[in-house]
């Protein structure tokens, strides 16, 4: 699983540490921008924060070409119509989406391509989800939750509701997740197994 590279993470910080010179400032430098660099080859930017952080380490963050992005969020958005592929949000500010965004199935980093049939718009709650691995994509297009995901609040409207739920279908038919991409993401970033 992706998620087994973060003692690597460590590991290869403390030899580029070792390698900078002695000065502390120039050694912690030499290890943010070693961060950066797996963090870009490894990670979707949603999850940059939230791996430093587990690491103790403070790094800016890290950005991709924003062409790119923005071309393949704007053409994921408009295939499932400008809402949460998993819960239905849909609130826009004046003529934009709020906390929409787009999810590569397949990551960038592991050859998953900028098209829409690898993309799902999520609102911001949802991606990170998917991203971490507490949910996904059924084969047959159904929505399956982690047995490690636990919580109060709300778990039930948020995520639990949504166990076994079908996946809607996005308003363009080259959309529809492509059954490579959702198997990748089950092996790879699924956490635990699906709720029974």
């Amino acid at each position: 699983m992706v998620f087994g590279i973060i003692p690597e993470c460590r590991s290869a910080s403390l030899r580029k540490e070792r390698s900078a010179s002695a000065d502390p400032s120039r050694r912690l430098e030499a290890v943010r921008q070693l961060a950066r660099e797996i963090l870009a080859a490894h990670f979707p930017a949603s999850l940059h924060r939230g791996i430093t952080s587990a690491i103790g380490l403070e790094v800016e963050a890290t950005t991709r070409s924003s062409g790119r992005d923005s071309e393949f969020r704007r053409s994921v958005v408009a295939a499932w119509g400008h809402r949460c592929a998993f819960c239905g949000y849909a609130v826009q500010l004046d003529n934009a989406d709020l906390g929409l965004e787009a999810a590569h199935i397949r990551w960038c980093q592991f050859g998953g391509p900028d098209t829409t049939d690898n993309g799902l718009a999520c609102c911001s709650i949802h991606h990170q989800a998917f991203d971490r691995g507490a949910i996904t994509i059924s084969d047959q297009l159904l929505i399956l939750v982690s047995s490690r995901l636990h919580g109060s609040g709300k778990l039930d409207d948020l995520f639990l509701t949504l166990h076994g739920a079908p996946l809607p279908r996005p308003s363009l038919k080259a959309a529809q997740p492509r059954r490579e991409f959702l198997e990748w993401h089950r092996a790879e970033v699924f956490r635990g197994h699906a709720r029974s």
